[in-house]
């Protein structure tokens, strides 16, 4: 009996490697300062890369199957899903950096949204209000 074909190449390393390094750098969303913290950002971190390696991996399998059991398009749909997510990390990770630059000084936290949406209720002519 032949060996079974496996689904991904040993280039598969690669992208996946970098996928793991660029979630360590680029996860966090805020600065870690305590032990929790620290605890808590290891286990969301990991999450994420399961996450992240799971989903690039039903997709390689997917293309896998349909394209005929082919390990190039295995291999090649899993790196660009890896990439995306590379991607989606680094780009998250630099608009929460601005945001968190244009925050005016002495303000912790940006305003939420219900605060927004009082700010937009009050400014707005509403129906129920007798027209002047």
């Amino acid at each position: 009996m032949p060996p079974k074909a496996v689904l991904l190449a040993w280039p598969v390393h690669f992208p996946n490697l970098i996928f793991i390094v660029v979630q360590i750098v680029y996860g966090a969303d805020r600065p870690i300062r305590t032990q929790q913290e620290v605890e808590d950002f290891a286990g969301f971190i990991f999450d994420r890369i399961i996450a992240g390696v799971g989903i690039a991996f039903l997709a390689a399998w997917i293309a896998y199957r349909l394209s005929g059991r082919s390990r190039l398009f295995g291999t090649i749909t899993f790196s660009l899903v890896l990439v995306f997510f590379c991607v989606a990390i680094v780009w998250r990770s630099k608009l929460a950096e601005k945001a968190s630059l244009s925050h005016p000084p002495g303000r912790a936290d940006p305003p939420s949204q219900a605060a927004a949406h009082n700010i937009v209720e009050s400014i707005s002519p509403t129906s129920d209000k007798p027209a002047q």
